[in-house]
């Protein structure tokens, strides 16, 4: 049984656009509106899997990152994991904020061999998940890029992304330890993940990396 959809918030400019390509097309504003209705309901029933890179400018700015984040993550269907070097302060602040610990011990092996740690605390976490949506903090992609080098944390990163992890996972990273790295290496972390955003005090910007032809820088 169909119902009435009334949309609010069209103005006379988008109202009389669609009219225009109705009328082209020979499609009507209802089946218009419906099958945009459909791609949202479609693109929001699938489970969700984003891996994206979160680099703070200091401590200041990583708090204002982490209690924006719990408070966000309070809903009752989200499993909250973090993972990282126990000294690290973002993993004392959420520890404080009952994030469960998927850190394995000896840290010091994710050092060592990175995939084959990665692994092992993705199973560590598996087993502890009892809610519909998993959210991940891992402070790996820093500590690897800050004690080896950002090309490794690079390599570690697009092994993480082509496991096609299930719910959301946030690297964060002390933005010197990555910026401060070769360009081919620090490109080859921002394309290892389907985001990158640079927390500074209580503000979060979007980083925006494409491809471009020289072209671009002569026109407007």
């Amino acid at each position: 049984m169909t119902k009435d959809l009334l949309v609010r918030g069209l103005d006379d400019e988008t109202h009389t656009e669609l009219g225009k390509i109705s009328g082209q097309t020979g499609v009507s504003l209802n089946s218009i509106v419906k099958d945009a209705v459909d791609k949202w309901i479609s693109n929001n029933s699938k489970i969700t899997k984003k891996h994206e890179l979160l680099l703070y400018a200091d401590d200041e700015s990583l708090k204002h990152l982490l209690k924006s984040v719990t408070r966000m993550a309070q809903n009752d269907d989200v499993f909250k994991a973090c993972c990282g070097p126990k000294s690290h302060i973002g993993m004392q602040l959420l520890a404080k904020q009952g994030w469960f610990d998927g850190t394995i011990e000896p840290y010091d092996k994710f050092l060592d061999n990175p995939n084959a740690y990665g692994k092992k605390v993705l199973e560590k976490v598996g087993k502890k998940i009892d809610k519909t949506q998993l959210m991940v903090l891992a402070f790996l992609t820093g500590d690897l890029a800050d004690k080896k080098s950002v090309s490794d944390s690079a390599c570690f990163c697009q092994w993480y992304h082509r496991q096609g992890v299930e719910g959301i996972t946030h690297c964060i990273a002390n933005a010197k330890n990555i910026l401060s790295g070769n360009v081919n290496d620090i490109l080859d972390l921002f394309d290892a993940h389907d985001q990158v955003f640079i927390a500074k005090k209580d503000s979060l910007y979007k980083v925006h990396v494409t491809k471009e032809n020289v072209h671009k820088l002569f026109l407007n």
